[in-house]
């Protein structure tokens, strides 16, 4: 089963007629089932879509707390808004592991589901991250939306920046650290993306000592850490030149 959360701003919960024609502008033919406003379900070719309204936030602060990981909130100086209730968005009737197709497909049902419900915002539980609804719109739109699947740590010091992805776990794949010199962060940002993406496709962690690059020519040894998340778990790292 897929699961996200839609994090609203007030308690009240989208009428199933309204998420049904979401569902449809996005190109998601669904047909409703039984029940109501708070409980609704729709038949859709690549399973069946569960929407369930709770009138109180996710406990503990899990929710607002992983905003932090969000790509959308690098740079921007809007400050993000705890929820008050919100809607579990739920994906049964798989069988095995998820293709990328499926997954795809229920990220642009959810976000269907923030826009008829005018979210604040959409809380990815598998990869640790909550982002704000218009940016979590905005990137389901992509092929591969990599972006909002995964939410991305950062750890500086004055010699190097680190960046780490927070999303690959929920693919059975191991999470990716870029390390670079401070002044080539944002050629870090944009190639751990890029080697998140080539991997989730490929659906294949790169082996211990093999060697990637941005073009036919360079090569970057990969080499495993223990992770500083996990310490059951090791992350693949790869240093820019």
């Amino acid at each position: 089963m897929l699961v996200a959360f839609v994090l609203l701003g007030s308690p009240v919960a989208p009428r199933t007629t309204v998420v049904h024609q979401g569902l449809e502008a996005w190109g998601l033919a669904a047909e409703a089932a039984e029940g109501n406003d708070e409980s609704m379900s729709f038949a859709t070719d690549f399973g069946t879509l569960f929407v369930a309204y709770m009138p109180a936030p996710i406990p503990d602060g899990e929710a607002d707390s992983a905003a932090r990981y969000s790509l959308g909130a690098l740079g921007s100086e809007a400050k993000w808004r705890p929820h008050v209730a919100h809607l579990t968005v739920a994906l049964a009737g798989i069988e095995g592991k998820p293709q990328l197709d499926t997954v795809t497909r229920f990220t642009r049902a959810v976000a269907a589901v923030a826009q008829a419900a005018e979210a604040y915002g959409v809380y990815w539980g598998s990869g640790n991250v909550a982002h704000d609804a218009a940016f979590f719109v905005s990137g389901a739109e992509e092929d591969l939306p990599l972006l909002i699947w995964s939410g991305l740590s950062i750890a500086r010091s004055p010699e190097e920046v680190s960046l780490l992805t927070t999303g690959l776990r929920q693919f059975g794949l191991p999470e990716l650290m870029v390390v670079a010199k401070p002044a080539d962060g944002n050629e870090a940002l944009a190639y751990l993306f890029d080697l998140g993406g080539y991997v989730v496709e490929r659906g294949e962690a790169i082996p211990d000592g093999d060697t990637v690059g941005r073009t036919a020519d360079e090569k970057m040894r990969v080499e495993y850490q223990v992770s500083p998340f996990h310490p059951d778990e090791r992350v693949a790292v790869v240093h820019l030149p």
